[in-house]
């Protein structure tokens, strides 16, 4: 139901994508910031290195911590940022779906 939900996204995830608006080019950002500071310097996850000079800049939005260690480890093998937002959103999809289910 996911993938028909999020049809034609679900079948090209890798390329197609929602980017038509800025809050979605941002959450992808902070996905892939998320997951690249997080095994490097964890104590400094909100210290994003956007809003210059301002400090813990990432607190002023969605942090999307819990998404973003789930997409991790796609990150970390290669995979593009705008794909592991894509599989994000179809699989909230489809757990919100089991969720309401139980």
């Amino acid at each position: 139901m996911a993938v028909l939900h999020s049809w034609p996204l679900a079948s090209d995830p890798g390329h197609l994508s929602r980017l038509d608006n800025h809050d979605a080019e941002f959450l992808t950002w902070t996905v892939a910031w998320v997951a690249h500071i997080l095994p490097r310097e964890p104590l400094s996850l909100f210290e994003a290195p956007i809003l210059y000079p301002e400090r813990h800049t990432l607190a002023f939005s969605e942090h999307m911590f819990v998404p973003s260690v789930m997409g991790a480890p796609l990150l970390w093998l290669g995979a593009s940022p705008v794909l592991v937002y894509n599989l994000l959103i179809i699989a909230g999809l489809a757990l919100s779906g089991w969720a309401m289910y139980l």
